[in-house]
C-alpha cells in the first residue's frame, strides 16, 4: 500500500494519550484520551480502561480527565466539566452511572486520602475577612461586590453576563503583583486552599467537606504522609504581593488541627511526595542561585524527628536548606520531562515515592528518562533510551506504566514487567502505517567557539542527491529542549519535501546549570551562534538548497525568529509566533516578570539601553526577509503587543509582513480550527517564497 503524506485534517484523527493510573493490584490501568471533534470545533476527553490486554471507553461525555483507583481498586475518582463547574465524579468498576459528589468549590485537583474514605483536593476561595475592602479610597460596598462577583462558579458567571452584562458592575480591581496568568486569564482575590471531603454513605447525600488550610494565601501540591494523619503543603505566608518565588513546606496534624512550619525554602517547590517509612519527604526545586533558570531538582528532606516531636507534644523548629540533600547535584540535570511530543494531551506523573525510594522523570541531553533515588542516596537509571522519550509514568508495588514518543511514533502506553516491555495501548497505530513516517536524525555539531550543540534532522524521503529546501524550527523558554520525540510540525514540512532542522543552543535544558542559564541577560549572542552553526552544518552535507532556507519558532522561538533577520539575510521567509521584539516595553506586560527580569538582564529604570540593545525592534531596519507574524489575542506570556511593534516597525520601513492574530487564543493555539489554520497559512507562505 502506498503511505500517504501526512495532511492537516490529520490534526482531526489523532488519538492522543493523558493522564494514567495503575489499580492497586495491578490488573487494570486508566487512562485518558483525548480526540478533536470538528463539528464542535473543541477537544473531548474520555475515561478509558485497560485490563486483560484489552482497552474499552469508561466514560463519553467527553469532559472526564484526571483519573485515580481508589485504594481497594473498586472505584475510579475523577474529573469532569459536566456540571456548572469542574467537580470529582465517583465510578464503581462494577457498572453503573458515575456518582458526583457535589462541592461548592471548582475542584483543580485531587488525590485519595490512604483511608480509601475520603479525597485531599485542591480548589481557589475567597478568603478575605467581614469588612474587607479591596484598596484605601476604594467605594463603599466595592469589597463586597467583588466578593459576589467572585465566589459564583465561572459558568454561573457566564449565565450572568447573558442576562444581565448590562446591569451588573464587572469592574476588575487589581493591587497584587501577581494578579493573571495565562491560560487562565486575570486571578482575581482568591486564593488557593486545601480541601478534605468525606465521601458520604448514599448517592443522595452530600460529602462533607471542610477546608483544610486557611487565611488569605495559596496554598498548592498537598501531600499525606503514609499514616493518612499529616498534610504536608507549599505556601508563603510573606509573600501576598506573589513578588518572591521562595516557598515553604508547611505541615498540618489532621487529626488536632494544628499548623507547623515544616521547612523554609530558599527558591520554587513545584511538588512533594512523602517516602512509604514517612521519614523523608522528596520535593522538586531550586535554590535561585541562577535565579529563575536555576535547574530543577530533586531534593530529600529528613522528616522523621520534626513528626516524632509533634507526635510528643512538642513544637519543633523548622528545617531549611541545610537541612535538606539535593540529589541531582552532582549530575546537573532537571527534574521532570522538559521534551514533549507533538500533538500531546497534558503531562502525567514526575514524581512519585514507593517503598524502595522516589521514583521521577530526569531529562538528560535532550531524552526524559525514569530514574530512582534511593532513601539511601542511591541514584539508578529505570529506563533511559537515547531514541525514546518518558512523558509520563506510575508505579506502585504491582507495576510500573508510563506512556512514550519516539521520533517515528506517537505516544503510547507501555508497561515493564521484569524489564520488559509490553505495549498496552496502539491507537495511533493505523493512522500512522498509513502515513509517510520519518525518522529524525540526531546531530551533534560545534558551534563558532567549538561548543558541542545538539540537534535532530528530518530528511524527506527521495534522491540523497536531491536538494531540499530548510526549514529550522526553534523551541521556546529559552529554557525548554527538543528531542527524539514525535512533531507533527516536522513530520508535516518534511513530508512536503523541506529538510526540518530542530535544535538545542545554548539556553536549552538538560545539559546542565551552566549551558541553560549562560545566555541569561545576553539574549541573541551564544543562542544565536548556536542556531546558526546548525544551519550551516546541515548545510555542510550538500543536500540543502541554500536559497531556500526558512525559520519559525514561537514564544522565545519567537523571539529569534524576529531577531535572526536582524542578524543575517540567510532566511528566504521567517514566521515569528508569540514573539518578544520589545524587551523594555514588554516589562510588566507578561505573567512571567520575575522570570523575564532575570533572563532580559535589567528592569527599564535601571539599564534600559541594555534592554533596547538585546530587542529585535531595536534593528528593525536592518531586516530584509519577508515575515509572518502570529499571535493569539489573549496571551499574556508574551502579549499580542511585541508582535505589533514590529509588525508597525517593518510596515513603516516598508518592509514585506503580515500579522495575524488569533481570538480568544491565549500563549498557545489550542482551538481545532485556529490550529487548522495555522498549519495552512504556515505552509502557504513558506510555499509562496519557496517558488517566487
Amino acid at each position: 500500500m502506498e503511505k500517504k503524506n501526512w495532511s492537516v485534517e490529520d490534526l482531526f484523527s489523532f488519538k492522543t494519550l493523558g493522564s494514567m493510573d495503575l489499580s492497586p493490584d495491578g490488573k487494570r490501568v486508566v487512562f485518558t484520551i483525548q480526540t478533536v471533534d470538528r463539528e464542535e470545533d473543541k477537544t473531548k476527553t474520555r475515561l478509558f480502561l485497560w485490563e486483560e490486554g484489552k482497552s474499552r471507553p469508561l466514560t463519553f461525555s467527553g469532559k472526564d480527565h484526571s483519573p485515580r483507583f481508589s485504594p481497594d481498586g473498586e472505584k475510579i475518582a475523577f474529573l469532569s466539566d459536566r456540571k456548572e463547574q469542574p467537580q470529582v465524579f465517583l465510578l464503581s468498576l462494577e457498572g453503573g452511572e458515575p456518582w458526583h459528589l457535589e462541592t461548592e468549590q471548582e475542584v483543580k485537583s485531587f488525590f485519595w486520602h490512604p483511608n480509601g474514605e475520603s479525597l485531599i483536593f485542591t480548589a481557589d476561595d475567597f478568603c478575605k475577612e467581614e469588612g474587607w475592602i479591596p484598596y484605601p479610597g476604594a467605594p463603599e460596598n466595592d469589597g463586597l461586590r467583588i466578593k459576589e462577583m467572585e465566589k459564583s462558579p465561572a459558568k454561573e458567571k457566564e449565565k450572568e453576563k447573558d442576562k444581565d452584562d448590562k446591569k451588573a458592575n464587572k469592574v476588575k480591581v487589581i493591587n497584587t503583583f501577581k494578579y493573571r496568568f495565562d491560560g487562565k486569564g486575570y486571578l482575581g482575590h482568591k486564593v488557593q486552599q486545601v480541601y478534605h471531603l468525606k465521601l458520604p454513605g448514599g448517592f443522595d447525600e452530600k460529602p462533607d467537606v471542610e477546608m483544610i488550610t486557611g487565611g488569605d494565601f495559596s496554598h498548592s501540591d498537598p501531600a499525606v504522609d503514609p499514616s493518612g494523619r499529616f498534610l504536608a503543603v507549599v505556601a508563603n505566608y510573606d509573600d501576598k504581593e506573589g513578588m518572591d518565588p521562595k516557598k515553604n513546606i508547611l505541615l498540618w496534624d489532621m487529626e488536632l488541627g494544628e499548623e507547623y512550619m515544616l521547612y523554609q525554602g530558599s527558591g520554587p517547590i513545584f511538588s512533594s511526595c512523602w517516602s512509604y517509612c514517612g521519614n523523608y519527604l522528596f520535593f522538586a526545586g531550586h535554590d535561585q542561585k541562577e535565579g529563575l533558570s536555576t535547574t530543577t531538582h530533586l531534593w530529600k528532606l529528613a522528616v522523621g524527628n520534626f513528626v516524632k516531636n509533634i507526635q510528643n507534644g512538642d513544637n519543633p523548629d523548622s528545617l531549611d536548606k541545610e537541612q535538606a540533600e539535593n540529589l541531582l547535584k552532582e549530575i546537573d540535570r532537571p527534574v521532570g520531562a522538559y521534551v514533549q511530543s507533538e500533538p500531546r494531551a497534558g503531562k502525567g506523573d514526575f514524581l512519585i515515592c514507593r517503598e524502595d525510594g522516589a521514583y521521577f522523570l530526569l531529562t538528560k541531553n535532550g531524552v526524559p528518562g525514569l530514574f530512582r533515588a534511593g532513601e539511601d542516596g542511591q541514584f539508578e537509571e529505570i529506563l533511559y533510551d537515547r531514541e525514546q522519550i518518558i512523558t509520563g509514568f506510575f508505579i506502585n508495588s504491582r507495576g510500573l506504566i508510563y506512556s512514550a514518543a519516539r521520533g517515528d511514533k506517537m505516544d503510547e502506553l507501555y508497561r515493564l514487567t521484569n524489564g520488559e516491555e509490553q505495549v498496552l495501548t496502539d491507537f495511533n497505530g493505523p493512522l500512522l502505517k498509513e502515513r509517510k513516517v520519518i525518522k529524525p536524525r540526531e546531530i551533534n555539531y560545534p558551534s563558532k567557539d567549538g561548543k558541542e550543540i545538539q540537534g535532530w534532522v528530518y530528511y524527506p524521503s527521495g534522491n540523497d542527491k536531491e536538494k531540499f529546501p530548510l526549514l529550522l524550527l526553534i523551541h521556546g523558554g529559552p529554557h525548554g529542549a527538543y528531542g527524539p520525540s514525535f512533531m507533527f510540525r516536522a513530520q508535516f514540512f518534511a513530508n512536503r519535501g523541506y529538510a526540518v532542522l530542530l535544535t538545542n543552543p545554548r539556553g536549552s535544558e538538560s545539559y546542565g546549570q551552566e549551558f541553560a542559564s549562560c545566555i541569561d541577560r545576553d539574549w541573541g549572542k551564544l543562542d544565536y551562534e548556536d542556531i546558526m552553526a546548525g544551519v550551516d552544518a546541515v548545510v555542510k552535507k550538500g543536500n540543502i538548497d541554500e536559497e531556500n532556507i526558512f525559520a519559525h519558532g514561537w514564544s522565545y522561538g519567537g523571539y529569534m525568529a524576529c531577531w535572526l533577520p536582524t542578524q543575517t539575510d540567510r532566511f528566504k521567509a521567517i514566521c515569528a509566533g508569540a514573539s518578544v521584539s520589545n524587551m523594555l516595553s514588554g516589562y510588566g506586560t507578561s505573567d512571567i516578570t520575575l522570570s523575564d527580569e532575570w533572563e532580559y538582564g535589567s528592569c527599564p529604570w535601571e539599564n534600559p539601553l541594555h534592554l533596547m540593545e538585546h530587542s529585535p525592534l531595536s534593528h528593525v531596519e536592518k531586516v530584509n526577509t519577508p515575515m509572518l507574524l502570529m499571535h493569539g489575542e489573549n496571551d499574556m506570556r508574551c502579549p499580542p503587543g511585541q508582535s505589533e511593534e514590529f509588525f508597525i516597525a517593518l510596515k513603516r520601513l516598508g518592509k514585506e509582513v503580515t500579522m495575524v492574530r488569533y481570538p480568544g487564543e491565549f500563549h498557545g493555539i489550542k482551538t481545532p480550527k485556529h490550529r487548522e489554520d495555522f498549519f495552512n497559512r504556515l505552509f502557504a507562505w513558506f510555499e509562496y517564497f519557496r517558488e517566487n
